[in-house]
């Protein structure tokens, strides 16, 4: 049982976003963090390594600034850079064509 007062002083959109976040403990706004990944990945059209590379950056500058503003969890922030690092050094060894 949730205890629904967040939901009656909330006045925008906004805070109802951020209750239902609270009530999932913080997977709501993640959920759409690794949905953003997925769709920048997707949606470019280069190689795999170009791809998990820019998806990468860009994803944890947007779950850095939503660790900072308390959203999510400081952990998405760092696979996004793990999964940057790797994809950016994959792009530095691979060989040129």
């Amino acid at each position: 049982m949730y205890n629904l007062t967040a939901l009656q002083s909330s006045t925008n959109a906004a805070d109802l976003v951020l209750a239902a976040n609270n009530f999932t403990g913080g997977m709501l706004i993640a959920g759409f963090s690794i949905a953003i990944f997925f769709v920048i990945l997707i949606k470019n059209q280069g190689e795999i390594g170009e791809s998990l590379a820019v998806s990468g950056w860009i994803s944890l500058i947007i779950a850095a600034i939503l660790g900072f503003l308390d959203v999510i969890n400081f952990v998405f922030a760092l696979a996004y850079l793990i999964i940057s690092a790797l994809a950016t050094f994959y792009l530095y060894i691979r060989p040129s064509n």
